[in-house]
């Protein structure tokens, strides 16, 4: 509340309610004010009802931003509170300015997490000073990089708003914050977070300013999105109304396929977006928003029906109609992560589970409870799958046959187990990005990739089959191996990570599990977790991601590189000629200590490898040998 600039550009106006006045008489007076006290009370008519927070939303503090009848910004922030007779009130804080000074960026990170104090507003009185712009920024804009971070955990709602919205963008969004939602439904905190991805989707593609309300005991108001505990009869005055809460569509229609498309590319994406709207709605369907739905949605179709999964502007291919998915019977919701002891909701038979994106989107729609493939399973009218291979905390991957080109392939399932929204989102892109690493790899030590799509709403990659045995089940079975084997198949791997980093992708889970070996050929396989080093990464932020065992010390530091690859070659070479790994221990931060300050025990059966092993793993990246010279290495030994 105190002065933070000189310029004029924004005003700021605290309103108390006055005792005695209803809702629809306008009993807010401005007790402290900027501006002149005509412009306040003015602005106090022109805010009315939104002054007031008052009913089952009077529980703590909300945001409203609205637009001036002259086009200024009017941002506000409410509390609920007491008059001196203890009777509920509502204390306001408006800051009223320009669009240039008040931007929407800007408003969205304020309401995340507010602004000013309640204590202060209580005990403010008379004139107080405008606002610089310039300190506004400051508060707000640090808070967009987090507020990124956390979009995943509202991407159920993002995707029902945002199909809606596709629909019919002339219509206002209400959103039910039930006492006892979903972990995967936002709270009234989390409103901002659905608001800023609502805009960095539509920007400027919906006509009309960006207003909203955080949270209001009522959906009446003429705002684009608001958030309410409860819903009451809409006399539609106020415009078009879309009522929005946690369950899912009995069955998902194409806005809502199309919807979510567009918002995993944003939890991918959204940090390079240029702008405020996703290029497929503001550029190439500008004129979307004026068409009809039946147009619009062809259009629609048309723009998202290429795989374009390479940066900003590209979409993955549009879903195609599904038929829904039968639960299986006794299928309940899953319970844990749920807020409070509500009772989990009974899917109707034949009801599917809530849309989830990918690429191409075969039959079936998701579940909450992860339909598992099995022994027999035709999975997207293609691939039958004939035999577990292997599994994972995150995959398993079967023995497959392609009916439609006769050979047998491999195909990984992606298994989300009681994963979080969130953590099922980072998972779908990490699946993602690894069918577009390998992808981009075409080399005779790397596995090839054939196929990705969706189905049973899961991510699923169909790969080249290796008949071949991992490299870890091999020195469980032969024991410690003799050097000249080990350089032969090493070699091999470090021809595929030449060819990894050439394209300028760092593997990060190299290990002897992601080797695969037939006769003489060792084959690279697993890029669920690479990088791509033109691309932001899509792992959860903050964690360290790997197998610990095989990690460099700066990998340990989340901070990858290409030669994090060629230590983790050195511990498979070093483990394969020894018969154990270079460094154990008993805990985890034993380990990690481990790795990054003890020395190293030389190898005693590496032979020719010694060397080489040595220089692989010295702590220093830099000093470690490339690929290139590596591969050239083992060779040179193996002969």
């Amino acid at each position: 509340m105190s002065g933070v600039g000189e310029r004029s550009s924004v005003h700021q106006i605290v309103f108390k309610w006055d005792v005695g006045q209803g809702r629809q008489r306008i009993g807010m007076s401005p007790v402290a004010h900027s501006c002149d006290r005509e412009r306040a009370e003015e602005v106090g008519r022109e805010l009315g009802p939104l002054l007031w927070l008052g009913g089952s939303a009077a529980g703590g503090r909300s945001v409203v931003r609205t637009l001036s009848r002259d086009g200024d910004v009017m941002l506000m922030q409410r509390w609920p509170t007491t008059d001196r007779s203890g009777r509920p009130s509502t204390i306001s804080h408006v800051l009223i300015g320009h669009s240039h000074d008040l931007k929407t960026r800007a408003c969205l990170a304020l309401s995340y997490g507010g602004w000013g104090a309640q204590e202060s507003a209580e005990r403010v009185h008379g004139h107080v000073p405008v606002v610089d712009p310039a300190a506004i920024n400051r508060l707000a804009l640090p808070r967009l990089p987090e507020m990124m971070e956390r979009l995943p955990t509202v991407r159920h709602a993002l995707i029902l708003a945002t199909a809606e919205l596709l629909r019919d963008p002339t219509q206002r969004v209400s959103l039910l914050l039930e006492e006892q939602a979903p972990c995967d439904w936002p709270d009234r905190e989390a409103v901002p977070l659905v608001c800023l991805g609502l805009f960095l989707i539509f920007g400027t593609w919906l006509d009309g300013p960006w207003t909203y309300a955080t949270y209001d005991a009522v959906d009446t108001h003429p705002l684009r999105l608001m958030a309410v505990p409860s819903w009451v009869p809409d006399t539609g005055g106020a415009g078009p109304l879309v009522r929005i809460m946690d369950r899912p569509p009995a069955v998902p229609r194409f806005e809502h396929r199309a919807a979510a498309r567009l918002v995993e590319h944003l939890l991918v994406y959204g940090e390079q977006l240029e702008g405020a709207g996703m290029p497929q709605l503001v550029r190439e369907l500008a004129d979307g928003a004026a068409l009809s739905w039946e147009r619009r949605r062809e259009r629609l179709r048309e723009i998202l029906s290429d795989d374009r999964l390479n940066g900003p502007t590209a979409v993955a291919a549009a879903p195609r109609p599904a038929e829904p998915v039968p639960h299986p019977e006794g299928h309940q919701e899953r319970e844990a992560g749920r807020k409070g002891t509500r009772t989990p909701r009974q899917p109707a038979a034949g009801e599917p589970g809530r849309p989830t994106s990918g690429w191409h989107e075969g039959p079936g729609v998701p579940t909450t409870r992860q339909l598992a493939g099995h022994e027999g399973l035709l999975v997207n009218d293609r691939y039958l799958l004939t035999a577990l291979i292997g599994q994972g905390g995150m995959a398993r991957v079967w023995r497959g046959h392609d009916q439609r080109l006769k050979r047998p392939v491999a195909v990984k399932e992606i298994l989300f187990g009681q994963a979080t929204l969130a953590e099922r989102a980072s998972l779908t892109a990490r699946m993602e990005y690894e069918a577009q690493a390998a992808a981009r790899m075409r080399h005779q030590n790397i596995v090839a990739v054939h196929d990705a799509f969706h189905f049973h709403g899961i991510p699923w990659i169909v790969m080249e089959c290796v008949p071949g045995t991992g490299l870890d089940l091999l020195m469980r079975d032969q024991g410690p191996l003799a050097w000249q084997q080990v350089a032969a198949l090493g070699a091999q791997v470090a021809d595929a990570l030449a060819h990894v980093h050439a394209a300028g992708v760092i593997h990060r889970d190299l290990k002897p599990g992601n080797i695969l070996v037939c006769d003489d050929r060792a084959v690279l396989t697993d890029f669920g977790i690479s990088r791509i080093l033109d691309v932001p990464g899509v792992t959860t932020a903050g964690k360290v991601i790997g197998t610990f065992a095989y990690m460099s010390p700066e990998q340990l530091y989340n901070k990858p590189v290409l030669a994090s690859d060629l230590w983790a070659l050195g511990v498979t070479l070093y483990e394969a000629v020894e018969g154990h790994r270079p460094f154990h221990a008993d805990t985890q931060p034993e380990l990690f200590d481990a790795i990054r300050q003890h020395p190293l025990s030389p190898p005693r059966r590496a032979g020719a490898l010694t060397a080489l092993i040595t220089a692989l793993l010295d702590k220093d990246a830099t000093r470690r040998p490339d690929a290139r010279d590596t591969a050239r290495t083992l060779r040179g030994a193996a002969m």
